[in-house]
């Protein structure tokens, strides 16, 4: 018979499962693993097997009041509800900025072998524990976020709920472990259904603004510096931000850089043509003063023939170009009537002239 009574106090802990081993109400160390063990015969000692397999949760009193025919159905396809809710059969969030909101939440916990004891010793009831729970974080949490994010970033929502719920449970020692908090629903009350709508779509018309904008500036941006452009604003962005005048200088220097080294489109067009005309100017400029240069000795020593001899090089210049009509005057006071215009006779030799260039005599 003892013996007997001795092996009654055998015991079996399946796979997922820890064994939490009490003697006369009294733990005794850490959970049983997995296998077989052995205590004293009940009422002595007492076993209680605890699952350390995920479990799922969902709370729903947060959520919309619907009809069976209405479960299955796009929440956009239901008409929009006339009246008020009625807080004993619905649900909701008050937001931070005293809208109304429906959600429900999707809860994925365990009870890991860490926390197996304190489980036993402070959870009666662990579903009714973590409803509580999730319903305080999600009514703290949502006070304090905007419908905008509630609406827009469920994600954010759903963290801090798990968060804040976490923190509850740890101050009790349920040993309970939150693994996720999930927003699967979301949705703004049927009675503001045509309001909602209207603010949507405002916002989506705001949204098609904003990215005609951005592609806008883009294409101008690309149009005008190329692929250089968010480079070149990188730097001038910089400008706002310096104080010091070397560190001032750098940053102009560098978007002097990048205009003349890397920008294309119409900036980098006029840059390129503007070093063009620069050189040439220049080139031009150093040509001049290796002319005078070059006049400059003989003009030295003897100053009045080198007038005349410019001066006869520039009558030259001007009377052999094409196209000059040249009259001489008499050296008499007659009076002279001058017709300001190209003498007829004139006008076909140069006619003539040109055919003859044309065909080249033929």
């Amino acid at each position: 018979v003892l013996i007997c009574f001795l092996v009654s106090g055998m015991f079996i802990v399946d796979e997922k499962q820890v064994a939490v081993h009490s003697r006369f109400g009294e733990q005794r160390g850490a959970p049983r693993p997995p296998g077989l063990h052995w205590g004293l015969p009940y009422p002595i000692d007492q076993v209680v097997r605890v699952s350390t397999a995920p479990k799922m949760l969902k709370i729903e009193d947060f959520w919309l009041r619907l009809r069976e025919e209405d479960k299955t159905k796009n929440l956009d396809e239901l008409n929009a509800r006339s009246g008020g809710l009625d807080p004993a059969t619905e649900g909701a969030l008050v937001t931070g900025d005293k809208a109304i909101w429906h959600a429900s939440f999707k809860v994925q916990y365990k009870v890991p072998v860490a926390g197996a004891n304190d489980f036993v010793r402070n959870v009666k009831d662990e579903e009714a524990l973590l409803r509580v729970a999730i319903k305080e974080a999600a009514v703290a949490e949502a006070a304090r976020m905007r419908t905008e994010e509630v609406w827009k970033k469920p994600a954010s929502l759903a963290e801090a709920v798990k968060a804040r719920a976490q923190r509850e449970l740890d101050t009790l020692s349920s040993g309970i472990q939150l693994d996720n908090v999930a927003v699967p629903e979301s949705h703004y009350p049927l009675q503001t259904n045509a309001e909602f709508l209207a603010v949507n779509t405002a916002e989506n018309r705001k949204q098609t603004v904003i990215n005609d904008a951005q592609s806008e500036r883009q294409k101008k941006l690309n149009g005008m510096a190329g692929a250089a452009w968010s480079d070149i604003n990188a730097e001038i962005e910089k400008l706002d931000q310096v104080k010091e005048d070397a560190e001032r200088d750098t940053i102009i220097a560098r978007v002097g850089e990048l205009l003349a080294t890397k920008a294309t489109g119409e900036a980098g067009g006029k840059i390129k043509l503007a070093q063009r005309d620069r050189e040439k100017i220049v080139n031009d400029t150093l040509a001049e003063k290796a002319q005078f240069e070059a006049l400059l000795e003989p003009y030295k020593r003897n100053p009045e023939l080198m007038r005349l001899r410019l001066s006869q090089l520039m009558r030259d210049d001007l009377f052999g170009g094409k196209g000059v009509s040249k009259w001489v005057l008499p050296p008499n006071d007659k009076q002279i009537v001058l017709w300001l215009g190209i003498d007829p006779k004139e006008i076909a030799e140069r006619e003539q002239a040109r055919l003859l260039r044309v065909t080249k005599g033929r």
